[in-house]
């Protein structure tokens, strides 16, 4: 051991390099106090040998030097963070690491070197931090995050400069899960639009028995472009990739049909349209009966190519609802050859001399 804390201070950089990797190779804890000088050497590659060998050692007395040190040398190329401080911060996985190396720009790498440990601390820059900062943070607690963050992360679903709200809520729904479903419930009822946006698209990916009732909450509001915000944000989850709760969403989105206010019914039937269920076919031709959703739910029929829509569509086109027959006349057309038979007798019948003819002709 002594031949090789006397070489940390030979005249020769490589030297002193050697030493301190091979002191670091084996652990050996009676040469922290004699490596920690070595993070000031005049030499770069000294002092990222030292810094590793400390790291390998893992003595909790070479933490803040280490923090020093980083903060000294934050990179060693230009666009690198200082690999050797950072990875051995990450084997001692020591808290108080975590703020030195967000300040310095290798936040990326505290999920791998802190992991939970870092919760709180990050919890607290996505509270007080600038707009920047905030966005950085709430990305790390992507991958970290737990119960403890969850005020922090509903504190952003309000935010509109960046992806930082949708980013906030799904990491609630992923990390979360239902511990969160009353704080975001509270949180719709108190936040902006743009909070209860977030909160609802939160609440769409959480699986849970009450998720189902509490939609239906959101989606009942008493004020319109509540209620019109929230089927907009539901039908994206329900149409989504990840397709989560799409069952349930359903059940809201259908709740959304019977709804006092005609925006509302439509914007349920574009949602609906592309939904494969019988229970969404007889959904969408009892809305062909509403003259306020009778062309919107007559195009959604069509545009399933459903061979169980003719008699409905041609009923429709031979109706007294001119919007009705527009878009019968336009699902028509889409289900081709199937519905040649059935257009024809409509043509044919000299019984009745039906309105909108050019239409159906068409």
């Amino acid at each position: 051991l002594e031949p090789l804390i006397t070489a940390l201070t030979d005249s020769d950089d490589f030297i002193r390099e050697r030493a301190s990797d091979i002191l670091g190779w084996r652990k050996e804890s009676r040469a922290v106090g004699a490596l920690i000088p070595m993070l000031k050497d005049r030499n770069e590659s000294v002092r990222y040998a030292t810094a590793g060998a400390l790291g390998n050692i893992g003595d909790p007395i070479a933490v803040q030097p280490l923090i020093e040190y980083l903060n000294d040398y934050p990179r060693v190329f230009a666009d690198t963070c200082n690999y050797a401080a950072t990875q051995a911060l990450a084997k001692m996985r020591d808290e108080r690491a975590v703020m030195s190396l967000f300040s310095h720009g290798c936040g990326s790498s505290i999920p791998e070197i802190m992991g939970p440990e870092a919760v709180e601390q990050i919890s607290k820059i996505v509270m007080q931090g600038s707009l920047t900062d905030r966005q950085r943070a709430v990305w790390i607690l992507g991958y970290i995050a737990d119960e403890r963050a969850l005020d922090a992360l509903i504190s952003v679903l309000g935010e509109t400069e960046s992806s930082t709200a949708s980013t906030a809520a799904n990491t609630i729904a992923r990390r979360v899960g239902a511990v969160a479903i009353d704080p975001l419930r509270n949180a719709f009822k108190k936040g902006n639009l743009e909070t209860k946006k977030s909160a609802a698209g939160a609440l769409a990916q959480i699986e849970d028995a009450r998720i189902g009732d509490v939609l239906v909450e959101l989606v009942t509001d008493r004020d319109l472009n509540i209620r019109r915000e929230m089927v907009n944000t539901l039908s994206g989850w329900m149409n989504s990739y990840e397709r989560k709760n799409q069952d349930v969403i359903f059940s809201v989105i259908l709740t959304a049909m019977r709804d006092k206010d005609p925006y509302i019914r439509i914007l349920a039937i574009r949602s609906l349209a592309r939904v494969q269920r019988d229970d969404v076919f007889q959904a969408l031709i009892n809305a062909m009966s509403d003259p306020a959703t009778s062309a919107e739910a007559s195009i959604a029929v069509g545009n399933r190519k459903d061979g169980r829509a003719l008699p409905y569509l041609l009923k429709g086109l031979t109706g007294e609802d001119p919007a009705l027959a527009a878009g019968a006349a336009s699902s028509l057309m889409v289900i081709g050859e199937p519905a040649v038979e059935g257009l024809i007798l409509v043509l044919t019948d000299k019984n009745k001399d039906f309105p909108l003819r050019e239409i159906r002709r068409e």
